[in-house]
């Protein structure tokens, strides 16, 4: 997963909380830092569901 912050003069640092799921959610924390970070979750097959930041604790615009 890419996450990238597009605001022109500055980036912020904070941990992204995702949260993935098949019959058994699980949520990850991962630390967002820079113009742009790329994470890599080690997994069977992909999860039947994702939700980003699940507790709408940041403001941003998920995009596909």
């Amino acid at each position: 997963m890419d996450v990238e912050q597009v605001q022109d003069y500055f980036t912020f640092s904070f941990p992204l909380e995702i949260r993935m799921g098949d019959d058994i959610e699980k949520t990850f924390t991962l630390d967002v830092e820079g113009k742009k970070t790329i994470f890599e979750i080690p997994m069977k097959e992909a999860p039947k569901s994702l939700t980003i930041d699940p507790d709408t604790w940041l403001l941003f615009e998920e995009k596909n």
